[in-house]
Order: structure tokens, then sequence, then C-alpha cells
């Protein structure tokens, strides 16, 4: 459920903020969370279908700046930009 499609899904809710409905374009989307072997091919019908009935425009992007000394070592960069600190230490001369 991590795609920008399920926004536009009833199970989205609230954060369907532009009250998209269409029965096909729903029925691809719940298939494409059960049968993940045609996942990609619904959810291209389903992104076709979302294009063709309703204007879509990303306004938001995801950034994050992290400033890190070389001398900590243990920090990985990762998408969702979570760093436990339990797995870094310092290492200074």
């Amino acid at each position: 459920m991590g795609s920008v499609l399920f926004l536009a899904t009833k199970r989205a809710k609230v954060y369907n903020y532009a009250r998209y409905f269409n029965e096909e374009y729903e029925t691809l989307m719940e298939k494409s969370y059960t049968d993940t072997d045609n996942r990609r091919f619904l959810m291209q019908k389903a992104e076709k279908i979302l294009m063709d009935t309703q204007g879509v425009v990303p306004i938001y992007f995801f950034v994050s700046t992290n400033l890190v000394h070389d001398y900590v070592k243990g920090y990985e960069k990762n998408i969702m930009d979570h760093h436990l600190t339990r797995y870094m230490e310092i290492e200074k001369n």
C-alpha cells in the first residue's frame, strides 16, 4: 500500500482529498494488494484509468538532509530516514 495510487482509493479515506472513485480502479487496486504475481500489470491498468479520468499532480517530494562527521561509524542512509543510534559509534583519535 505504499503507492501514490493508493491515495485515490476508498481505503485511503481522509487522504483521498479529491474523493476520487471509480469502480474498475477500485477493483484493480484491491486485486493488486493480494495478487503479487500480476501486481505490476494491475497497477499499470489502474494508473491508466486514474490518469484518463482524474488529473493528478504530485506536489510533495520527501527530502532529508543529515550532516554526519566522518568519525561517526555505523550511520547508513535509508529510504525511511531512520537512524538508530544503537548501531552507531564514535571513532575519534
